[in-house]
């Protein structure tokens, strides 16, 4: 079975939520024993689809976030007569969509009620959506998601509830900070948006969740368990995307000819201290979302331009690639402590604390230790850490 896989360029090289999928994509296909091909995403448009396709059927996945670039690459397979499996986005209200056979993302419908729900339940009574950037497909979803559930609710102008991240997370910040008596609770579309917005909360003498509650999307565990407070979060397992991605295209290729598929990813409730009423894990979320998208102008560049959304990708990268020694090293080296001293506090080799350091500043692509205390302290990700 031929496997054609094109990613988003920016979205590939930037995102750690598209490393999480194709590492979902990588697990199913080493599993089904599969062969993909992965097409060149800086020159798609150069690659030979006419003999590639020759005996089988014209269809291939196309993992973006973009709705400018996807719909210019919709565009492309469209007059190439090529049809496309959407991985992550939806395509809606575009002129090419008749080529898109199907999608495989989360149900954003289900979880912005879920998470109105539980903010409900906290007693709150008036949330702000916060962090949506218009060139973002998913971000797109959730405005329509939302939009329609606080319809429902009775709201009516649902645009004096939302705060765009169109021109970066801190003037998204300054905008809200105007009118932030209005509100009880905050729904942010993803954790790096969240964990801005509560710091500069703290800066500002505002609590959390005794003045503000808040709740997110969250795609990195590791990031909304360490800020403080922890953060209440609907996770969304972007390996369950990639692997139900394959599947998808495998049905799509044995029933080519009058087929289509729409499968939506269920989010996960975990309640944190950034909402008052803590509860069990457990809330799923079903399938079978509405697909609507919000249809206003897209901005110009990408979410990842933000130096802000950069220090926290950044961040979140650390993160994930740290175990609790490394951790503690980094307590320590926070605090000035030679790394040979922190071997002996530790009880390991200095060999050891120094290879161990030497990976994290690879990871960062940092130079030194300075620089790396530098990047933490100047953006209060220091005191996270030392929690």
């Amino acid at each position: 079975m031929l496997l054609p896989i094109l990613f988003e360029p920016n979205y590939k090289s930037s995102s750690i939520w598209c490393s999480q999928i194709q590492n979902g994509i990588e697990k199913t296909v080493i599993q089904k024993k599969y062969s993909p091909t992965l097409i060149d995403e800086e020159h798609y448009t150069e690659f030979d689809y006419d003999s590639f396709f020759s005996s089988s059927p014209r269809v291939l996945m196309i993992v973006a976030s973009s709705p400018s670039w996807i719909y210019s690459a919709l565009n492309f397979f469209a007059r190439k007569n090529i049809f496309v499996l959407l991985i992550d986005s939806w395509a809606t209200h575009h002129s090419a969509k008749s080529i898109v056979k199907g999608s495989v993302c989360f149900d954003y419908d289900d979880c912005i009620r879920m998470m109105l729900d539980h903010l409900e339940d906290c007693g709150c009574s008036k949330t702000a959506l916060y962090g949506v950037f218009g060139n973002s497909s998913a971000d797109r979803i959730k405005y329509a998601a939302f939009e329609t559930e606080m319809l429902e609710r009775g709201y009516e102008d649902i645009r004096q509830l939302c705060f765009d991240n169109n021109s970066g997370l801190v003037n998204c910040y300054d905008s809200f900070r105007e009118r932030i008596s209005e509100f009880d609770s905050v729904l942010c579309v993803n954790d790096v948006a969240a964990c801005s917005l509560i710091i500069r909360l703290k800066e500002d003498g505002i609590k959390v969740p005794e003045d503000l509650q808040v709740i997110s999307f969250g795609g990195s565990q590791k990031l909304a368990e360490t800020m403080s407070p922890s953060i209440t979060t609907v996770e969304l397992d972007n390996m369950v995307v990639g692997q139900q991605a394959i599947l998808a295209y495998k049905y799509l290729a044995q029933n080519f000819e009058n087929a289509s598929i729409s499968v939506r990813v269920p989010g996960l409730l975990i309640a944190r201290e950034s909402t008052s009423l803590i509860i069990g894990q457990g809330e799923e979320a079903y399938n079978g979302a509405r697909q609507r998208s919000a249809s206003r102008p897209l901005p110009s560049g990408s979410f990842y331009d933000d130096d802000e959304v950069t220090v926290f990708s950044r961040f979140e990268t650390l993160l994930l690639s740290c175990d609790k020694f490394d951790r503690q090293i980094l307590k320590h080296l926070l605090n000035h402590v030679p790394y040979e001293k922190i071997s002996d506090m530790l009880n390991m080799s200095r060999s050891t604390v120094f290879y161990r350091l030497q990976r994290i500043l690879k990871k960062l692509d940092i130079e030194s230790y300075d620089e790396l205390r530098t990047f933490l302290q100047c953006h209060r990700l220091d005191e996270i850490l030392k929690k």
